[in-house]
């Protein structure tokens, strides 16, 4: 791969910049003695739709997304030109205080941190020094953690870490092994502290169950929780409410807030601001007469329609296994009785995220379980490569 150095101080000569990008489409760029580099934003314009620029500090690693920039745009909002425009990414690992300090959060959750957790940010910044944090919108922009051990999948997870709350959250991540090493790919929207937790949670009530394996796996990842500390209920049904809770964890998004526009929605109810980030993102509809019905078990119809819904959001081509899945649909004799959702069913087929009940049924009106919603939400995380 084609590299260059920053300087001490976090500068990057513009002429070395301009000779680097035109030996090849992919660059890194690494850090020298400081946690940020300024980046040339003029230069960046030009090279913007085909070339690939990370930002690598040690073992963490940042994926420029050249493609979400509006480079006139930020100097706009800078009151500069271009000319005096940088892109200013900065990798910082965090403290060893507070390093500590999210082990002791992580030794309350039964886990532990592993290596050093890093800052990633990404900002426009001018020569006089001002700057202004760049928002990517609903692009999920990757970061790499590395790792010189084989971790564990199925008992580590990436999180987010919020310093106000002191809180350490679900973020999608993709594994790459390769020697002894692992590399974790964290994609989400926005910039935050990101590390990787390790956690081996059980419920006493999934022993031998065709989904131990799905929910003990989301439950170290942190996505799903048990009803109790000891126990998950894997038969139990699941409301609307929850499983749209389930979903947006999922898709490592923080809740929006803000007021639902569903009139059984009452903005005290635990579940107003995932219900309402879920409408926003377009995962969920309401009925006709403008209701949500939040505690209304979910049926593998409405499920299949959500987890679809959360595939394209998070970037897969779902449009294109509806046809596939359509000629899947016809050996179940019971399709006929799928009420709105033929297209997401035929699709979720296509991708293995839904299975039929029997080798003829697909029972699309049947309440779901917890079980089986963890199930489809390991599978829709595997085919977005969030896990």
């Amino acid at each position: 791969m084609n590299s260059i150095k920053a300087g001490s101080d976090g500068s990057l000569d513009a002429k070395a910049l301009q000779d680097a990008l035109a030996k090849g489409d992919t660059l890194e760029i690494f850090l020298n003695g400081s946690d940020m580099v300024n980046i040339p934003a003029w230069i960046l314009k030009d090279n913007s739709n085909y070339k690939q620029i990370t930002v690598k500090n040690g073992s963490a690693v940042y994926y420029l997304p050249l493609a979400a920039l509006n480079y006139d745009t930020l100097a706009s909002s800078l009151n500069v030109g271009l000319n005096e425009l940088y892109i200013r990414v900065t990798v910082k690992f965090v403290s060893e205080s507070m390093r500590s300090t999210m082990q002791t959060e992580a030794a309350a959750m039964g886990g532990k941190i592993i290596g050093t957790p890093a800052d990633f940010n990404l900002e426009a910044a001018t020569t006089a020094g001002k700057t202004s944090t760049i928002n990517t919108g609903n692009v999920y922009v990757p970061r790499s953690l590395n790792f010189d051990t084989v971790l564990n999948q199925a008992k580590t997870t990436a999180f987010l870490y919020n310093e106000t709350t002191k809180t350490m959250t679900f973020v999608p991540a993709f594994y790459t092994f390769s020697d002894g090493k692992t590399d974790v790919m964290v994609k989400r929207q926005g910039n935050s502290i990101y590390g990787v937790l390790e956690l081996n949670k059980t419920f006493s009530d999934i022993k031998g169950h065709w989904a131990e394996s799905n929910i003990t796996m989301l439950a170290n990842k942190l996505v799903v929780d048990g009803v109790t500390n000891t126990t998950f209920q894997p038969d139990r049904s699941v409301t609307r409410a929850e499983f749209a809770a389930m979903l947006v964890r999922s898709l490592g998004i923080q809740n929006t807030g803000g007021s639902s526009t569903f009139k059984d929605v009452a903005s005290n109810q635990w579940y107003a601001d995932v219900v309402a980030t879920a409408a926003k993102l377009k995962l969920v509809d309401g009925y006709e007469d403008g209701t949500f019905r939040p505690n209304n078990q979910i049926t593998r119809e409405e499920l299949s329609a959500m987890v679809v819904r959360a595939l394209s959001y998070a970037g897969v081509n779902t449009s294109t296994e509806i046809t596939k899945g359509q000629a899947m649909l016809t050996k179940f004799k019971d399709s006929h009785t799928i009420i709105w959702a033929k297209d997401e069913i035929a699709a979720a087929l296509s991708l293995g995220i839904i299975d039929g009940m029997t080798s003829t049924t697909i029972e699309p009106l049947q309440q779901a379980t917890r079980a089986q919603s963890a199930t489809m939400l390991k599978r829709f995380l595997t085919a977005a490569k969030f896990i």
